[in-house]
Parts: C-alpha cells; sequence; structure tokens
C-alpha cells in the first residue's frame, strides 16, 4: 500500500489525525489486515507542533498494520531531518 506525502504539510495535530484516520479507513476497506508499505515523502513537511502526533499515529499504525516499509524521499531529505531507518520493533 503506498502511502503518499508527497507534496503534503501537516502543521497541527488534527491535520496529522485526519490523514492518519483515513489511511486506517483504506486498510480496513481492503480487509488485510497486515500489509507492506511504499511511503513516500518528497518534498513533504511535518512541522514542529505536528511532530509528536505524527511520530505516535505512524508508530501505531507501523506496529498493527505492517510487515515492512519502504521510505521514499525525492532528492535529498531535508537538512534537518536525518533519513529514516526502517525496521519493525
Amino acid at each position: 500500500m503506498e502511502a503518499d506525502f508527497s507534496g503534503l504539510r501537516l502543521s497541527t495535530a488534527a491535520e496529522v489525525n485526519m490523514f492518519h484516520d483515513r489511511l486506517e479507513e483504506r486498510i480496513a476497506e481492503t480487509g488485510e489486515e497486515l500489509r507492506f508499505f511504499l511511503v513516500n515523502y518528497s518534498r513533504s513537511r511535518i512541522e514542529s507542533d505536528a511532530w509528536f502526533a505524527f511520530s505516535r499515529r505512524g508508530k501505531t499504525l507501523n506496529m498493527a498494520h505492517s510487515m515492512g516499509s519502504v521510505r521514499r524521499f525525492r532528492g535529498n531529505p531535508p537538512p534537518d531531518r536525518a533519513p529514516c531507518r526502517c525496521r519493525k520493533l
């Protein structure tokens, strides 16, 4: 399943929650609880006020539904962020 954050700017926890709610709805619609994810972060930005909600919702979704994920950035990630090391805990 592709989670497309490309060009998306999330500024608040409410925006993060709306986005993740939609991802969870899409997962439920498929009837497949476990899947692989391709996460596209090209040109996206998660603002400081949204970061905690983004990290918590992402981790919760990953733990519940992911068999593995690949994160993609177009070009280099923003300089204030290190590339993700993807793994399931």
